[in-house]
């Protein structure tokens, strides 16, 4: 079996290095309106040399209705009731029961699969994909992403610390509350008018400094409704850990350290840019932060002194022994969506194919091969790959990651989606490497250095007496009724967190009430729904 599925995979290399699509006739090439939201690193989608690269694989040219950044949803709501719908819904896609199953607004994408060459090795690859890709009618609505390939982004609930900062104080990197609150004191009284012990940002969920804290008390469910609601797996059971004692003690704790001065307030407004100008101000004044990653606050490029004193925490330990991290299951997502308008679809769908691709992810990802970006493995690299039992080997990075404006890649569009792993490709851009050789205050070790944290920090304290509750397919009846409750659940438990945590609220005398309030809009009836789905599934 290894054999024949290691003869697979060299297949599929070879494959992927070669064209996408045949060439098509000669005359005026044939266009694909794409809708996508604006990013703010990508100078424009028309021009962008992947975009330009893309082109001239399926044949086609590309055209973007661009929304505004944050506006996509309402964008799209537009086109869909205005019936001038585009060809193509990438990353922001519409819902698949009343767009595909009940008006046909969506393609069913079903019959274009046995033409899709890399999308079918994909699904050979990870058979278990099938069974949550399709909508309730069996159909296929939206080309799926398979999250979970980067092991980094299953445990993406982390902090990190200025190992120089520590230095400065002679302290080392706390491994429990009492020390953390230690570092983060004496931090403070080292220059009480400029340094800032912890902070965070808004743009993602990994950015509230609260979700690391709170695995040091109890389990934080990762995925959008564990984050928001706290809906999580205790064996079978669905429950909300937001009216645990246990979870408000996280916040009986957040609480002192912004009491002391030690938690940055303005963590839960400011946006990532804001946070990295923090981090990179003269002086390096910030000690803690919350992040995915060590590249998502600290711009390797432009910052490689603070990068290179950028560390990974451990994970808490709490009063009472708790040490979780938060779990990130593989879970079906969706991202291309083809309307029932387009004149092209089996060209739609060779667009989609090449996410699926190892060699033109790698263009998508990093740009053009002449970018200087990336390389080809070479024979030797891809024989060291196969012997240590990782994925085919297609690349290999050259240089730092870089996430300033660029018009040469359409990476980081998203950052669920857009690396060629998180996508689900099963292709590998990595060698084994011996990570005790690796300098990794190098910014260009720092995939390197995501992945040895990731194995040798968090990974080990994963359980599963507590669980993240997996993405699943609900009925249009079902979405319906949990959005209407989803919607006030998520701004009653976001506002009075941080209502907690500031001291709005006193967590002792307002604690009642708010349980009250959680049973007043109904979370019993959503962990219901979650519950009779969980066990349909079952």
């Amino acid at each position: 079996m290894k054999k024949v599925l290691s003869g697979i995979l060299c297949l599929a290399i070879i494959m992927s290095l070669m064209t996408i699509v045949p060439a098509m006739a000669e005359g005026e090439r044939p266009t694909l309106e794409v809708f996508v939201e604006a990013v703010a690193t990508i100078e424009d989608f028309e021009t962008n040399l992947a975009t330009l690269w893309l082109e001239d694989k399926i044949g086609a040219n590309l055209d973007f209705i661009v929304a505004p950044t944050g506006s996509a949803e309402e964008k799209m709501n537009i086109l869909l009731n205005s019936g001038n719908y585009p060809d193509v819904f990438y990353l922001t896609v519409p819902d698949e029961d009343l767009y595909g199953i009940e008006t046909g607004i969506l393609m069913d994408l079903t019959p274009l699969i046995p033409e899709m060459e890399y999308f079918s090795y994909m699904l050979d690859y990870y058979p278990t994909l099938k069974s949550s890709m399709y909508a309730s009618d069996g159909k296929l609505y939206s080309f799926p992403t398979y999250n979970g390939a980067t092991t980094h982004m299953t445990y993406s609930v982390k902090w990190f610390i200025n190992e120089a900062n520590l230095e400065k104080i002679g302290k080392t990197s706390p491994t429990n509350l009492d020390e953390l609150y230690d570092v983060l004191k004496a931090w403070k009284d080292l220059d009480p008018e400029n340094n800032l012990p912890l902070i965070g940002s808004t743009d993602n969920s990994q950015g509230n400094p609260v979700y690391f804290v709170t695995n040091a008390f109890t389990y934080q469910p990762m995925n959008d409704w564990g984050f928001n609601l706290g809906l999580r797996l205790h064996g079978d059971t669905v429950e909300t850990m937001f009216d645990d004692e246990e979870y408000r003690e996280a916040l009986r704790y957040m609480n002192k350290l912004y009491e002391d001065g030690l938690l940055y307030e303005g963590s839960f407004t400011q946006n990532r840019d804001q946070a990295t100008a923090l981090l990179a101000t003269e002086g390096e004044p910030v000690m803690c932060w919350a992040a995915t990653h060590n590249v998502r606050l600290v711009n390797a490029g432009n910052s490689p002194e603070l990068y290179a004193h950028t560390a990974f925490m451990d994970p808490l330990v709490g009063y009472n022994g708790e040490q979780y991290v938060s779990h990130l299951p593989q879970a079906a997502g969706s991202f291309f969506s083809i309307s029932s308008t387009c004149e092209h679809p089996e060209i739609a769908a060779q667009l989609a194919d090449c996410f699926y691709n190892g060699f033109a992810r790698a263009v998508i990802d990093f740009g053009p091969i002449e970018e200087g970006h990336w390389r080809e493995a070479t024979e030797e690299e891809q024989a060291m790959c196969k012997e240590a039992g990782m994925p085919p080997l297609v690349l290999i990075r050259e240089g730092a990651f870089e996430s300033g404006l660029q018009n040469f890649k359409w990476q980081p569009a998203n950052p669920d989606i857009t690396s060629m792993q998180a996508a689900g490709v099963p292709y590998n851009h990595d060698i084994p490497v011996n990570y005790d050789e690796l300098d990794f205050d190098d910014a260009a070790n720092g995939p390197a250095y995501r992945q040895f944290a990731t194995e040798t920090q968090y990974m080990p304290h994963y359980q599963d007496e507590y669980r993240t509750i997996p993405a699943m397919k609900f009925t249009a009846e079902e979405k319906e009724e949990k959005a209407m409750l989803e919607v006030s659940l998520q701004s009653y438990l976001a506002q009075a967190r941080t209502d907690f945590i500031l001291g709005v609220k006193d967590i002792d005398a307002d604690w009642d009430a708010y349980v009250a309030g959680i049973e007043d809009l109904n979370m019993g009836r959503l962990v219901e729904i979650y519950q009779g789905v969980c066990d349909r599934n079952n």
